[in-house]
């Protein structure tokens, strides 16, 4: 009697990928809250996936993987940003409020710009002329990851300044997504390099913490 072959599953679920799946989780109850209308919680969950995607390559190289899971990983990264800083951030701007034509306008602008910065990312990668091992030593424009620090980090200071909650987040939406598709070199930063901004992510994400109930409106 022939052995049955045992049936995998779909997908890959060793731990190289549990941080892009905590950060994708993150990110989607974060818009839940953000439609909500609770921008503190929102914004919380914004950072915590920020975090998940600052440190998922480099525990994803600790581990030998093949070239399916080398691929896997890439492309779940890529659809997991686009939830966590390509909507999130727009349903933040809803959360605030902010429900006629120029935000929506803004929401999908952001939205559009980082689709387009996350597929030309993967174009490059694709065809991207280096040695097997070597690493990418710049990004073209800013990667999208960046909106998990620029935009709380905005609000952590307007906490202190006391301007329009709703208005100066909408200005940053615009200003961070124009720099998702706007062709300059930004150097990618590896261990331990990294813990700069995380360490300025973290200064954000207390002052939230503390003072972010403010935020909702």
């Amino acid at each position: 009697m022939e052995k049955k072959e045992r049936k995998k599953p779909v997908g890959y679920y060793n731990y190289t990928v549990i941080l892009t799946y905590v950060g994708f989780c993150a990110g989607f109850y974060g818009i839940v809250q953000a439609v909500s209308g609770n921008v503190y919680i929102a914004l919380i969950c914004l950072m915590i996936s920020g975090v998940c995607d600052m440190f998922d390559g480099t525990i994803a190289a600790m581990r030998e993987r093949t070239k399916e899971e080398k691929a896997f990983g890439s492309y779940i990264d890529s659809l997991s940003d686009m939830v966590c800083f390509g909507l999130l951030p727009g349903s933040i701007l809803y959360g605030f409020g902010v429900k006629d034509f120029w935000g929506y306008a803004v929401m999908i602008f952001f939205a559009l710009a980082a689709l387009i910065r996350l597929a030309y990312f993967d174009v490059q990668e694709l065809f991207a002329d280096r040695k097997e091992g070597e690493k990418r030593t710049h990004f073209i424009g800013l990667p999208v990851t960046n909106a998990a620090i620029f935009l709380p980090g905005l609000m952590a200071i307007d906490l202190f300044v006391g301007l329009d909650y709703s208005m100066v987040y909408l200005a940053g939406l615009v200003l961070v997504g124009a720099a998702f598709v706007t062709p300059f070199k930004m150097k990618k930063l590896y261990m331990p390099w990294l813990l700069i901004p995380a360490f300025i992510g973290l200064c954000f994400f207390a002052v939230i913490i503390i003072f972010g109930g403010k935020l909702n409106p």
